[in-house]
C-alpha cells in the first residue's frame, strides 16, 4: 500500500492490475475498485442503530431454545425437581422418586423406552431400595425370558417371510370359503402353541 491510500493487486490468472481505493470523508467510508464504478463496501453513520431487544423477542428466543431442547431440560431438571424425595430415609419416598422419574421419562420419551424400562436395575440398588441380586431376579425371571424368546422367534419369522409362506400355504390347502380359512388359521395357531 502506498502513501495515497491505494493498493495494487495482481490477479495471478490474468495480467490485469486492479486498484483498490479507500475514500474517507467526514461521515462515510467507501472502498472502491478502479475497474468498476460501484463501491465494494460502504459505511454510513446515518443508518439507524439496531433496535435493542425487547422483552417479547427475548421471551420468544428463550421459548424457542426451550422448545428446541426440551428433552434435555426434562432429562436434567426432573431428577433435580424430584431430589427432595431422596432426603428421607424411608424407602417409600426413594421408590416414589424412582417411579416418578421413570413415569416422566416414559411419558416424555427423553431417553429410549427400553432404557427407561431398565432404570430400576440401576436406580434401586443406588438408592438402597433393593439390592442388585433381588432386582436382577425380578427382571430375569422365567416369564420375562419366555416373552423375550417369543419376540425373538417372531422377529426371525418376519425377517425370513415365513409368516407369508405359511399363510399362502394354508389358503391354498383350505380354499376360499371364509369358514375354512378361519379353520386353517386357527389350526396353525393351535399347532404353534
Amino acid at each position: 500500500m502506498d502513501a495515497s491510500g491505494e493498493a495494487n493487486a495482481t490477479d495471478t490468472g490474468q495480467s490485469r492490475i486492479s486498484t483498490v481505493t479507500l475514500g474517507l470523508s467526514e461521515d462515510r467510508l467507501a472502498i472502491t475498485n478502479s475497474s468498476s464504478t460501484q463501491p465494494i463496501c460502504e459505511s454510513d453513520e446515518d443508518e439507524p442503530a439496531p433496535k435493542p431487544e425487547t422483552f417479547g423477542t427475548l421471551t420468544r428466543r428463550l421459548f424457542f431454545d426451550i422448545s428446541h431442547f426440551w428433552r434435555s431440560f426434562v432429562l436434567v431438571f426432573t431428577p433435580i425437581f424430584l431430589a427432595p424425595c431422596l432426603i428421607s430415609s424411608d424407602p417409600k419416598y426413594r421408590c416414589a422418586f424412582c417411579v416418578s422419574l421413570m413415569a416422566v421419562y416414559w411419558i416424555c420419551e427423553v431417553i429410549p423406552l427400553p432404557a427407561t424400562a431398565l432404570l430400576p436395575v440401576v436406580l434401586f440398588p443406588m438408592t438402597g431400595i433393593l439390592d442388585a441380586a433381588t432386582v436382577a431376579k425380578e427382571f430375569l425371571n422365567d416369564t420375562n425370558f419366555l416373552f423375550i424368546g417369543g419376540l425373538i422367534v417372531a422377529v426371525a419369522v418376519e425377517k425370513c417371510s415365513l409368516h407369508e409362506r405359511v399363510a399362502l400355504r394354508v389358503v391354498t390347502l383350505v380354499g376360499s370359503q371364509p369358514r375354512w380359512i378361519m379353520f386353517g388359521f386357527m389350526s396353525v395357531t393351535a399347532l404353534l402353541r
